[in-house]
């Protein structure tokens, strides 16, 4: 379930506010989806992200989770995978995986922990909205609101409703962070993070790459094997049906087996 709140603390509005003056006065490519990974910002905009990532955002997931006197939750970020994004919907290569109902990583099957994706919206465009097909919920962020969402779970899709003519900047913080149970070793929880992390890097590479159009390839060094990687992913993103059946199945696994562990855990504390 989709977690969508708005923020009111004075000093992570600030920073949010810093981080769009930033973004403003940089440079980057309209036509692609933008992306910049927190490590690679200015030492004084890591600052502001910290302030907006330990806030209301982190208190609001774990106060979601938190909701059993049973199964108690920790959680903590995952900054190796935070960045500064500027969505383009209708742009080439990578973008169009947004559009189409999707999970963001494919680590349904792991027990115990959950991995949350959140999108802070610092800039807003009125006629983006993220969409969740199997609850048929749709979500439009404005100004200073943030959505959260499993990261490996929740199926989902980026859409324009095209009656709204709005042509501003969709500009996001994206936030992630690993939700585990206190009994869990922690050596199991900093194992399940560097796997997301490992992905996201991996899937991030993909994404800028299937933004470079072929015949700029060998200005970039693009090796064989890269080269041949992106055919097959774009081989893949074109199968639409099947992506979205994968989706669903996935899905519909999870939640039957998020369901018996729960079941199972409960019981074994009970007991105990």
């Amino acid at each position: 379930m989709a977690i969508k709140c708005i923020i009111f603390n004075k000093n992570e509005i600030e920073a949010l506010n810093a981080i769009n003056l930033f973004i403003n006065n940089a440079t980057h490519i309209l036509s692609n989806t933008f992306h910049e990974f927190e490590s690679n910002l200015p030492s004084h905009i890591i600052n502001f992200i910290n302030i907006i990532k330990d806030g209301t955002i982190k208190y609001q997931i774990l106060l979601n989770n938190n909701n059993t006197d049973i199964i108690k939750v920790g959680i903590l970020p995952i900054s190796e995978m935070n960045e500064l994004y500027i969505s383009s919907i209708g742009a080439g290569g990578s973008d169009k995986v947004f559009e189409t109902d999707h999970l963001d990583g494919p680590f349904f099957f792991l027990p115990f922990c959950k991995v949350y994706r959140c999108i802070a919206c610092i800039n807003a465009n009125s006629s983006i909205y993220t969409s969740f097909p199997i609850t048929g919920e749709k979500y439009f962020l404005q100004k200073n609101e943030f959505l959260a969402f499993d990261y490996n779970r929740d199926v989902h899709s980026i859409c324009r409703d095209s009656s709204i003519i709005d042509d501003s900047s969709r500009i996001l913080l994206k936030l992630h962070y690993i939700v585990y149970p206190t009994y869990l070793p922690m050596f199991v929880v900093h194992f399940y993070t560097k796997l997301h992390v490992k992905y996201n890097n991996f899937m991030r590479y993909m994404f800028i790459h299937s933004q470079i159009p072929s015949q700029d390839i060998n200005i970039y060094n693009e090796t064989v094997f890269e080269r041949n990687i992106n055919k097959i992913y774009d081989i893949c993103r074109n199968k639409t049906i099947i992506k979205n059946v994968l989706s669903y199945g996935i899905n519909l696994g999870t939640v039957v087996y998020c369901g018996m562990f729960s079941l199972i855990t409960r019981l074994f504390l009970n007991k105990k």
